[in-house]
């Protein structure tokens, strides 16, 4: 077809239609999209300087799988990405990580968190600082257990939180308010659950919740960034819960 239009095939196509199938989630996209890097392939085997398999054409063709519920597809080209002569690069980890963050499961979660071992993995191995997890990856795969709904969500993401630190990494105003307003709403929903199923809250879990919301805000307060302090808002919310 792009023949009959007079469309001239080059890297800006191959990029924009790839670009367009990572966000459009039809099924045909898999398909697709493996197209699109075969016929990209053959042009740079064949003498074609200017057809290249860069991080960003791979890392959309792996999230036009993505979307596309295919992650064997998905799978099989991060794959081939890590066997070719451009390896993943934490864009392409990072990409992957937010669709998992979006899917809202414990499948996705695990998953999400699998690749987080894996980048460190691979950045001790090739002594690679730019395979480093930081503070965007590891919140995204927070991201990713906090709406998998799972009961055991809250410690999951207690947990990559304690490690990104032990890791050397700080984290900022907006990660530790977001956290604290996951782990209110969590223990605000436990109560609710709890009252509704006549067991009085829950009260053990929630104390727990309720906790690190408590901890969160006292690393806040704790800093010595002025940026850093809680408001008036979060210590009323807290204290709220509480009574």
């Amino acid at each position: 077809m792009h023949k009959e239009l007079g469309l001239q095939l080059n890297m800006v196509v191959f990029g924009a239609l790839l670009k367009c199938l990572s966000k459009s989630k039809r099924k045909s996209a898999t398909v697709m999209a493996q197209a699109i890097l075969q016929e990209m392939r053959q042009r740079h085997e064949s003498g074609d300087g200017l057809i290249e398999l860069n991080p960003i054409i791979f890392g959309n063709a792996i999230i036009a799988c993505l979307t596309a519920h295919d992650d064997t597809a998905a799978n099989t080209l991060l794959r081939q990405m890590k066997q070719s002569a451009t390896p993943p690069t934490i864009r392409v980890y990072t990409a992957i990580l937010n669709h998992y963050a979006e899917a809202g499961t414990r499948e996705a979660a695990e998953r999400a968190q699998a690749i987080l071992v894996e980048l460190k993995r691979l950045a001790a191995q090739r002594d690679d600082v730019s395979l480093q997890p930081n503070a965007v990856t590891y919140s995204v795969v927070m991201k990713a257990w906090s709406l998998s709904g799972e009961t055991d969500a809250g410690a999951n993401v207690w947990g990559i939180f304690q490690q990104m630190k032990l890791d050397g990494i700080q984290p900022n105003r907006r990660l530790l308010t977001t956290l604290a307003s996951y782990y209110h709403n969590a223990a605000t929903a436990a109560i609710v659950a709890g009252l509704q199923q006549g067991s009085g809250g829950g009260h053990h879990s929630v104390i727990e919740l309720l906790e690190k919301a408590d901890l969160l805000l006292h690393e806040m307060a704790n800093s010595r960034d002025a940026d850093m302090q809680p408001d008036t808002f979060q210590y009323c919310r807290l204290i709220q819960s509480w009574l």
